[in-house]
């Protein structure tokens, strides 16, 4: 009977699957009361995914690798899934065509083992066939039955297993062999040959369905069980490791590693103690990863590793968020670029990590952390033990030596505990008591030879204590929001200092303390940086500018330290880092452009090689010697969300969170040294009537009559790329050269796309490559050749001929033109010669008519003059007699009013009557028709004279202006002063104060004055 192996998985599992349903709860309970006890650090893989929802077909990944061009290959039920970064493409092979295996051969040739046979790709047809051997005389047979396995000898020879105990070495180009293992062995079951390996001594290890190993001997043809091994599950997978160890995977009986040297068989099967085996007996796949380290893939265990130096097992299942393994039903490994190992899942897609892992963990659970997501800050004791502030869930202490966790939460029916469970800040002083501050609840100081919290004076009127340093003579420095409080070893309050007792001190709410070489302490705010004296006496401040690059970059301060060479990192919230010279007293400010990603620097450390460490929102971040390395999630390093890294004695870093407490030893964090390769995801051309998308792959290596090829009326041809480094996708730079139109490299940032348009007929070679952040570009570079085809006009011959045609039609036509040209020329000489004697005449009759209008018009122009001059004479007459007018009229009323005023004093009874009559004179003298009318008239004689001193002196009355106007007739005072019904002397105090008002320097006239402002 043939033998189904995913098929048979399923049978498994379904009979299975009560014994496992009541066997789970008891090992729950086990693992939960393990965890509890066992002191547990563990490796961390942070895995990125790709499933359904980026394009594949199916989450049931059956298989996977990436090529060397740095695109994934998957196979599901549907075909073969092909991923570049950007897309998802899918190869069906047939109607319910089952896949069995995938392997790379060469650079650009997949081979894929089906249930109906070999298939291979074709990059030239960009699809998936039958295999054909380029030897003629091989049958067909071979390939068509069914392949289970594949093992590749070197680029072009390869193992294949097949069905019934057949399988074959496959040569390129040379002879195949075929073997069937039950003639060369009668021993051998009639059982199909699921997986194949071959080690470094050229022999080929055989697992078959019934569970049994062979080996065999290519060149002596000799065939032996491996008769240590007692199984009867199918093996699904063998793995041949670099220590010359087998691994061999079964379907139920777990796990066994032979020694091929001592000839020792282990087997691990889950029933060992946690650690110290696999956690699942079901084992689907085997991969060798660095450091000898070995990945075993489990049907609902997960990833199961195992760590040769430690002799230990590490499980890594299914977790919620963002970077657990997306299922713990592990199908398949897939090596890919960069360290990175692909996992085929049963339901969760394709799973994938960094191998480079340097990171260990103490899960959250052994901590006995919550969910919240707040950082933690970590403090080592003089006991080495590891003080963990935990979140909103008060401090650990834990032991790192035997795993113990003491907890410290605030009992708010006790008050000799922890007072408040938002620990901000912890620091250790000379006696051994921990300093702790809370957010809320004050100050507490715990007294670890005693093993309880001390009571003090003031320690619950602090809060926002973000900030304790030990200053010298045993002082102790506790930053709050309310300024500083100094401590003395006794717990005294010694000084407070903030902005109204420390003159010079920037804000008080503290957020950074540190004591430098020289006893002076740094003092961190939400508003500028402080440096004060061991004292407490304010020195220095420090604030951003943004008219100063040599200031510092923000303001809100969170950390501080001194660097080897005594220049002092400060690192801000938002704005990066900056480097403070004391020598030049200026600050560097280190950011995006120098190569650090992190915006919000929580923390600053320094190990023991003088690498500085840097606490970002983004991770952790080193420098060294000014190169800045940047370490993110897929490195183990979580961002920092309010905590920071700490340094231990021995010079391990820590850090911790709602992830558990993690740590690594400093030299053993590397990043990524390999360069990525940048490929060539689609071509899409647009043309006047159509549009037309090209797979890259069939223009790979492509030279000459093959390159592609690009029509005259091509109006868009677009370029889409990718990078074979899947885990930096979001961080990676593009980087493009046109040649034949620009040798320079252009950035493109991080498009993965070009657009050319308008380009010129000629041939073109684009190249892209690609890099990360300030790293230098990589030396791998995508190329495509490709011709821009010249319209009919624009073809060589065609322009040749054109140019011949058009030199001897301008040829003929120039001669044609000179003879016409001269006949003209000559005709029209004698034209010019007649027109020229009638002009003549023409001009000396035009001349006089000219004469003639001038004269006349000048005769017109001296009738116009003459009668404006006696219009002018005549209206200043008119204004004249109308004033002199008004003067005699004046007068008379003048000596009329004086007769009455005589008679009333000689007729005392009339004097009433007079006195009427007196009044009803001036109301008469006082009335301005005459005014009025005068105005009108002066207006005609002198337009511009009251508007040009009403601007040039607005303060002027009525009366002033009236004065003025006379003054410019000429008129005398006595005039004047008739015509105003005053008397002269009032007159000449009037003239006196309008030379005041109009500031007429003295010695000069008003008719002086008027002329003087254009009046």
């Amino acid at each position: 009977m043939l033998f189904y192996p995913f098929t048979r998985l399923e049978i498994l599992l379904f009979n299975s699957f009560t014994s496992h349903f009541f066997k789970s709860i008891f090992f729950q309970t086990i693992f939960i009361f393990v965890s509890i006890v066992t002191y547990g650090q563990e490796p961390v893989l942070q895995f990125e995914h790709l499933d359904m929802s980026d394009g594949f077909s199916d989450n049931r990944i059956n298989q996977v690798m990436q090529d060397q061009h740095g695109i994934i290959w998957a196979a599901t039920k549907f075909g073969v899934n092909r991923y570049d970064g950007d897309k998802v493409r899918l190869y069906p092979l047939a109607n319910s065509i089952t896949i069995y295996k995938l392997q790379v051969k060469g650079e650009n040739n997949i081979l894929v083992g089906t249930d109906r046979g070999l298939y291979n790709y074709h990059k030239e047809k960009d699809r998936f066939e039958l295999y054909r051997p380029v030897d003629k005389k091989a049958t067909d047979t071979i390939f068509n039955q069914k392949i289970f396995s594949i093992s590749i000898s070197n680029s072009q020879d390869f193992w294949i297993g097949g069905s019934t105990g057949k399988f074959y070495f496959i040569q390129e180009g040379k002879k195949n062999y075929s073997f069937n293992a039950c003639r060369l062995n009668p021993s051998f079951p009639n059982a199909d040959i699921i997986s194949l390996s071959q080690d470094r001594f050229g022999k080929i290890w055989l697992g078959t369905s019934n569970g049994e190993v062979w080996s065999f001997d290519p060149r002596s043809k000799a065939l032996h069980p491996l008769q240590e091994i007692e199984n009867y599950y199918p093996i699904s997978d063998i793995l041949v490791d670099s220590q010359s160890q087998v691994w061999i995977a079964s379907l139920g009986n777990g796990l066994y590693r032979y020694n091929l040297e001592s000839k020792e068989l282990s087997h691990y099967t889950a029933k060992a103690k946690r650690g110290e085996s696999i956690n699942n007996n079901i084992v689907l796949g085997l991969y060798e990863g660095n450091n000898e380290r070995v990945f075993i893939g489990t049907d609902g265990g997960g990833i199961n590793l195992y760590e040769p130096i430690k002799d230990k097992f590490t499980y890594f299942k299914q977790e919620d968020g963002e970077w657990g393994l997306s299922d713990n039903s592990i199908l398949c490994f897939g090596r890919g670029m960069h360290n990175v190992i692909f996992a085929g899942t049963v339901h969760g897609g394709i799973s994938y990590f960094k191998d480079r892992m340097s990171v260990y963990n103490v899960s959250p659970h052994k901590l006995a952390f919550e969910t919240d997501k707040q950082g933690s800050r970590i403090l080592e004791d003089s006991q080495a033990n590891l003080w963990i502030t935990a979140g909103r869930n008060g401090l650990r202490k834990y032991n790192p030596q035997t795993g113990e966790v003491d907890i410290f939460i605030d009992d708010k029916n006790n008050d000799k505990d922890l007072s408040g469970d938002i620990i901000l800040s912890i620091i250790e002083d000379e006696k051994e008591r921990i300093w702790i501050g809370s957010l809320r609840e004050g100050l507490n100081i715990y007294d670890t030879k005693e093993q309880k919290f001390i009571s003090f004076t003031g320690k619950e009127n602090l809060s926002g204590i973000y900030a304790i340093e030990k200053g010298s003579d045993g002082h102790i420095w506790v930053g709050t929001t309310n300024g500083i409080v100094i401590y003395n070893e006794q717990l005294n309050i010694i000084k407070r200092l903030n902005t109204h007792t420390c003159e010079g001190l920037s804000n008080n709410r503290i957020t950074s303390l540190y004591k430098d070489a020289k006893g002076e302490i740094w003092v961190g705010t939400e508003n500028g940086l402080n440096i004060l004296s061991a004292e407490g006496e304010w020195l220095e401040s420090f604030y951003t500018s943004n008219k100063d690059n040599t200031s510092l970059s923000g303001n809100h301060i969170l950390s501080i330290q001194e660097g080897p060479d005594l220049s002092v990192y400060v690192g801000t919230y938002g704005f990066g880092l900056n480097r403070y010279s004391r020598r030049d007293k200026k600050f560097e400010r280190i950011g995006v452009q120098k190569g650090l990603y992190g915006k919000i620097v929580r923390g600053i450390l320094i190990d023991h090689q003088k690498n500085i460490w840097l606490s970002t929102n983004l991770g952790l971040s080193r420098i060294n010697n000014d190169t800045i390395s940047n370490f993110g999630i897929q490195d183990g390093i979580t961002p920092f969300r309010g905590g920071e890294a700490s340094l231990s004695n021995s010079g391990r870093i820590y850090f911790a969170g709602n992830e558990g407490l993690s740590y690594f030893e400093p030299e053993s964090l590397h990043q990524e040294i390999s360069q990525p390769r940048v490929f060539f995801t689609g071509f899409k051309i647009v043309e006047e009537e159509d549009s037309r998308e090209i797979e890259p792959s069939g223009f790979w290596d492509k030279q000459g009559s093959d390159i592609l090829k690009l029509h005259a009326d091509f109006s868009l041809f677009t370029v889409n790329f990718s990078s074979s480094n899947y885990f930096d996708l979001e961080d990676t730079e593009y980087f493009y050269k046109l040649e034949g139109l620009n040798n320079e490299w252009q950035a493109l940032n991080k498009l993965n796309s070009i657009t050319f348009s308008n380009l010129a007929p000629g041939a073109y070679n684009l190249h892209v490559t690609t890099k990360k952040g300030t790293e230098e570009p990589s030396i791998h570079k995508a190329n495509i050749e490709f011709l821009v085809l010249p319209a009919f006009w624009q073809r060589r011959e065609v322009q040749v001929i054109s140019i011949l045609l058009l030199g001897l039609s301008i040829f003929f036509l120039t001669n044609w033109r000179n003879r016409n040209i001269k006949k003209q020329r000559d005709d029209f000489k004698k034209i010019v010669a007649i027109r020229t004697r009638e002009v003549e005449k023409e001009k000396d009759k035009a001349y006089k008519n000219e004469l003639e209008l001038l004269e006349t018009e000048r005769q017109n122009e001296q009738l116009k003059q003459k009668r404006l001059s006696d219009e002018l004479k005549f209206k200043t007459e008119e204004l004249t007699n109308s004033t002199l007018r008004t003067v005699h009229k004046n007068n008379l009323l003048v000596e009329i009013k004086e007769d009455f005023i005589a008679e009333g004093k000689k007729h005392i009874e009339l004097k009433k009557f007079f006195d009427q009559i007196v009044g009803k004179i001036d109301d008469s003298l006082a009335i301005d028709t005459e005014w009025k009318q005068f105005y009108s008239i002066f207006k005609q004689v002198h337009p511009s004279f009251i508007p040009s001193l009403k601007k040039e002196n607005p303060s002027l009355t009525d009366r002033e202006l009236r004065l003025c106007a006379l003054i410019k007739l000429n008129f005398p005072s006595q005039q004047i002063a008739t015509l105003f019904g005053i008397s002269l002397n009032s007159i000449k105090v009037a003239r006196h104060r309008l030379r005041k008002k109009l500031k007429i320097e003295e010695g000069m006239s008003f008719e002086d004055f008027f002329k003087l402002k254009g009046l």
